[in-house]
């Protein structure tokens, strides 16, 4: 009797196409059942010159689970897709055709992207669906939310407050309401550790809380679109639900009046994929007092 090789786990022959399942919510997962091997694949996106990226992470029960970390991959480029497939080699000692299973995940991710969705009908609904607030009315799950005045009028306090809030679940801002509450982070282009650590203090002070774990600070410098991965990695680990990001124009890193600039941000927070309070300063050489990057 011959053995058939392709049911084992070890064999690097595994079959080509695999099982597609797609959320709806901006992840689609790719699945080899017979080998249990699954890739989670989320931020699909085309620039425009037409490169295609994610953010890929790969699990393999043979190797006890996660295989690939959550690691960035850029689909259009043959020198990104053999770095993961030499990475993936490396990690489980050639175990499978890494480099055919990441050919075809290209190959059907580049169709999802090109594919379209089916025209649907709109209308009107029983049931209409709120978004979820993290705490209302200011900040809502997984949306950006832009914090505008004039510089010296208090933006920085008010956004700290604000995550203090949530982090806390206390009403330190009168009217504040907040349905649930949990880690938050502030992201600091502006200011220093120790500036911000005495503010924290003065309000949870104010506030008569006593926590020496209430807000997550990272001191921040040039592009966030560069510190996707670094942030993302904090964003795991704690299980933050909402950022801070005082300010957009040093965040940015570029003309934060350019759409192009503008767009690589508005990008890098949805890479991150929380909530977030952008703090921004209104443009300097405008009468209509907008905040940069606005028309």
């Amino acid at each position: 009797m011959t053995e058939d090789t392709t049911t084992n786990n070890a064999n690097p022959h595994i079959e080509p196409k695999p099982e597609l399942e797609d959320n709806g919510r901006g992840t689609l997962t790719f699945r080899w059942p017979r080998h249990n091997i699954e890739a989670f694949i989320s931020h699909l996106t085309q620039n425009k010159s037409g490169e295609i990226s994610c953010f890929i992470r790969i699990k393999a029960d043979l190797f006890g689970g996660v295989v690939l970390p959550r690691s960035h991959l850029n689909l259009s480029a043959a020198r990104s897709v053999a770095t993961i497939a030499n990475s993936l080699d490396r990690r489980t000692n050639e175990a499978y055709d890494w480099r055919m299973l990441l050919d075809y995940i290209v190959e059907m991710c580049e169709l999802k992207l090109t594919e379209g969705k089916p025209a649907t009908w709109l209308g009107y609904s029983p049931q209409i669906v709120e978004p979820a607030a993290l705490f209302a009315p200011y900040v809502y799950a997984n949306e950006i939310t832009l914090l505008s005045a004039d510089g010296g009028t208090g933006k920085t306090t008010f956004l700290t407050a604000c995550l203090l809030s949530y982090a806390t679940g206390a009403e330190i801002i009168p009217g504040l309401t907040i349905p649930s509450s949990g880690p938050a982070l502030f992201l600091d282009w502006e200011g220093n550790e120790m500036v911000h650590s005495q503010l924290v203090a003065r309000l949870l002070a104010g506030a008569g809380i006593k926590t020496r774990e209430a807000l997550l600070y990272m001191r921040c410098r040039g592009r966030l679109a560069d510190q996707v991965e670094h942030i993302y990695k904090a964003v795991d680990e704690y299980d933050i639900k909402v950022a801070g990001i005082d300010s957009v124009s040093w965040a940015c890193g570029g003309d934060a009046e350019s759409m192009e600039t503008v767009s690589q941000y508005e990008r890098a927070l949805s890479d991150i994929g929380i909530a977030s309070i952008n703090a921004a300063h209104t443009a300097k050489h405008s009468d209509q007092n907008k905040p940069f990057g606005s028309d």
